[in-house]
């Protein structure tokens, strides 16, 4: 149903997905696929279903960098959450996040920063001063 050329059944299968959270672990591989979906609200949903579950792959937090400067704003909240939620795994992510905590939106920036703050806080404690 992932491939379903009806967009709300394709939209309503992944938000399904993502509430099973780390029981859908084998559907991370198919929906990295859907990140870069024509439809802005699939690439919003997935990125969303994909934090929900929880667990990333070096190949997982490269699909998501390319959404943080997508032109929709949904998709570019929901690539912060996800990026979020992986911690310092995200943390190749930091360069695109950046001037994304700079943007006039203030919600996008604040998010931004958010996620910054997120990415780098296991690394700040395991590296004391």
């Amino acid at each position: 149903l992932l491939t379903d050329a009806e967009l709300e059944l394709k939209k309503h299968c992944i938000q399904e997905i993502g509430l099973l959270g780390g029981r859908a672990e084998d559907a991370r591989d198919p929906l990295i696929g859907l990140l870069a979906d024509p439809d802005p609200d699939i690439r919003s949903e997935t990125a969303l279903a994909l934090a929900r579950i929880g667990s990333s792959t070096p190949t997982l937090i490269e699909a998501l960098i390319p959404l943080i400067e997508d032109s929709e704003k949904a998709v570019r909240l929901n690539a912060c959450i996800a990026l979020s939620v992986f911690g310092p795994d995200a943390s190749s992510a930091l360069p695109a996040l950046e001037p994304m905590a700079s943007d006039e939106d203030r919600e996008l920036s604040a998010l931004a920063r958010e996620t910054i703050q997120a990415i780098q806080a296991d690394t700040q404690t395991d590296n004391p001063s």
